[in-house]
């Protein structure tokens, strides 16, 4: 979910239909917690009183019940903002099919719950009710109503007390409640499924005034008082969060306290997972050694220097670390993933590290190994020969040439060579193998001018997260290598592969493939990713974070719920300019590299919402093609 601030006050960008997963997530992994549905009522109290400010942060959802709350989203720039009301939520989830839900209705009168009870009587499992006496919170008996709950067996706890006092109910009960409860206080839901309440309706509620209803109570002076202040606190609120987003560049979350990541690496990756995060209310900080790109990035707090990535000062992060608190430590590349891995003992005493245990890492960071494992476990994979300096040349008798030279561990495509002949590779394998360490000899398989990269998240339990699948339809080097233009797809059978190599190895947490086609619905794994890829942005703006997915998990958080959008385009600046000076199908691509602008296409670099970042991007990466050294290492085909 994303989050932005009104004020101080965190709102979460959500659906009824997700609000309603979510609770029945809540309810099938144990983890109990409450909703608030927020209006500017609650946001303004919230924003005066530090107490409720801190209740409407460590609720699972802070919904926007309201049309001007919804304005202030889109104020943010997050156009998605929808209205979620109380009522709506009660409606879909009484009526919700889920053996699990069992409800529980707390609040209002006897009279009003008798009539609920046997209005809905047949429709849904009730497991109780009561009423509470009409004094101050303070005086309520938290421990008695709580075991009441929890005797009954209820899952879901309606609360009709009216804001605030139902949130500050929610938390004095959780500590008492079963693990698999959830509390929503939803005000007059109760009496608007009777029919004694209406919603505001029409026009006044499009526009933002139904509270004017509220003027129809007797008590009209204190109604128009209240409507008045909080008519002008919205005026407020818009203002400033315009001048926040325009004038001072902030984001949605910025100055909403919040656990801190560190992401460890430069580069796209570092760019489009920070932005990721901080969508979702995480603090990050980016310690890095080429910081040219990261730093110019809008949405990361420090951008903290390492000497030499290739020496890693142990002291240096396992400071940074206790310093500064990160609750989760990601790595996007290579060199630190190794040797997060290789740490990860130590460092899970004081952080999460997103990294797999050195077993599994291994054999998936090493391309031969994963390759030899592939083919013992009939995993479909190009056949492939490891090669080591104490090896002779008749290993590659099991290999037809042409194929292609591979180091065990490279960084991006770096070092790949393909050998069109025996004699070829006696002269080269030599040279490889000295420069690289070990090697394998991979048979070659003539792509379609496409590859395709699955990136999976399996949970500890052995579930899988929402996939997210992308076509590489531009690749610079034109030969093999990054990705320059891609589109989500859907392939069912493509996925089973993936999920069924991470099946066999016991994989836990995320995992990015390469895979190629040798011929129609033939695919091969060519090797896993074990850290964050640049694609990630890919996967982000066709609607599964896995950013967040990460971090979710490491913290005991619900699991995001995403919905992957195929047909979604992402385009490298930097690189497709590269591509375009190289290749010879320049003018008739399709899609056509001179298309800019358009409804599904996003950029990798971030964009005009991180335009800095973006122009920064696209130098480094002209000067790197500059760079005749870096241009042989990547022209190895």
């Amino acid at each position: 979910m994303k989050r932005f601030l009104i004020g101080k006050v965190p709102i979460d960008v959500v659906s009824v239909e997700a609000v309603c997963d979510i609770v029945k997530q809540s309810v099938k992994l144990r983890r109990k917690g409450y909703i608030c549905v927020s209006n500017m009522r609650t946001v303004v109290a919230a924003n005066s009183d530090k107490s409720y400010l801190e209740v409407m942060r460590h609720s699972i959802v802070n919904t926007p019940d309201g049309t001007p709350l919804t304005w202030c989203g889109k104020c943010w720039g997050i156009q998605e903002t929808q209205r979620v009301c109380g009522p709506d939520i009660f409606d879909a989830l009484l009526h919700d099919s889920d053996s699990a839900l069992k409800h529980y209705f707390l609040g209002d009168t006897e009279v009003t719950l008798a009539k609920l009870i046997s209005k809905l009587e047949g429709e849904c499992d009730i497991s109780g009710s009561y009423s509470p006496p009409f004094k101050p919170l303070e005086e309520y008996d938290f421990e008695s109503i709580a075991n009441n709950i929890n005797q009954s067996g209820a899952t879901i706890v309606w609360t009709s007390l009216r804001a605030p006092k139902q949130d500050f109910l929610a938390t004095k009960l959780l500590p008492y409640l079963n693990d698999n409860v959830v509390l929503i206080g939803v005000g007059a839901a109760f009496r608007i499924l009777l029919g004694e309440y209406q919603l505001p309706q029409g026009l006044l509620q499009r526009i933002g005034l139904g509270g004017l209803q509220c003027l129809r109570n007797t008590n009209f002076g204190k109604e128009l008082c209240w409507y008045v202040k909080h008519t002008c606190c919205l005026s407020w609120y818009l203002m400033q969060i315009l001048f926040r987003r325009f004038v001072l560049r902030r984001t949605p979350n910025q100055g909403l306290a919040t656990d801190s990541v560190l992401i460890l690496g430069d580069g796209l990756q570092a760019l489009a997972l920070s932005r990721e995060l901080n969508e979702h209310g995480y603090t990050v900080d980016v310690a890095a050694q080429h910081r040219e790109v990261v730093r110019h990035g809008r949405y990361i707090r420090h951008c903290i220097p390492i000497a030499d990535e290739k020496h890693i000062n142990e002291n240096q992060l396992i400071k940074l670390i206790k310093e500064y608190h990160y609750r989760v430590v990601i790595p996007t590349r290579d060199v630190f993933s190794n040797w997060l891995s290789e740490h990860k003992a130590t460092l899970d005493q004081m952080t999460f590290c997103a990294v797999e245990h050195p077993d599994r890492y291994n054999l998936a960071s090493d391309k031969s190994l994963l390759m030899d494992y592939c083919m013992r476990h009939d995993i479909p994979c190009p056949n492939t020969v490891r090669l080591t300096q104490n090896e002779n040349d008749s290993v590659v008798e099991k290999i037809s040439f042409p194929a292609l030279l591979k180091p065990a561990h490279s960084d991006g495509a770096r070092g790949i060579k393909m050998v069109s002949s025996l004699d070829e590779f006696q002269q080269v394998a030599p040279q490889w193998l000295q420069t690289y360490g070990d090697c394998s000899l991979q048979e070659y398989i003539h792509d379609h001018d496409y590859y395709y990269n699955v990136m999976l998240y399996r949970y500890h339990d052995g579930t899988f997260s929402e996939p997210c699948i992308i076509k590489i339809l531009r690749y610079y080097p034109i030969s093999g290598g990054s990705s320059s233009l891609c589109e989500t797809v859907e392939n069912e059978p493509l996925l089973k592969i993936c999920r069924r190599l991470l099946d066999s190895i016991q994989w836990e947490g995320f995992a990015d493939f390469d895979v190629l086609e040798k011929g129609d619905g033939d695919y091969r794994i060519i090797e896993i990713n074990p850290r964050v890829p640049a694609s990630l942005r890919a996967a982000n703006v066709s609607g599964v974070d896995f950013g967040n997915i990460i971090v979710s998990e490491a913290l005991g958080k619900l699991r995001p719920l995403n919905q992957c959008q195929a047909g979604v385009q992402l385009r490298c600046l930097g690189i497709d300019i590269a591509w375009f000076v190289s290749s010879p199908n320049r003018w008739k691509a399709r899609p056509s590299w001179f298309r800019f602008l358009g409804k599904n296409l996003y950029y990798q670099e971030g964009g005009r919402h991180d335009f800095c970042a973006m122009c920064a991007s696209i130098f480094s990466g002209v000067k790197k093609q500059l760079d005749p050294e870096f241009r042989k290492e990547k022209n190895t085909f």
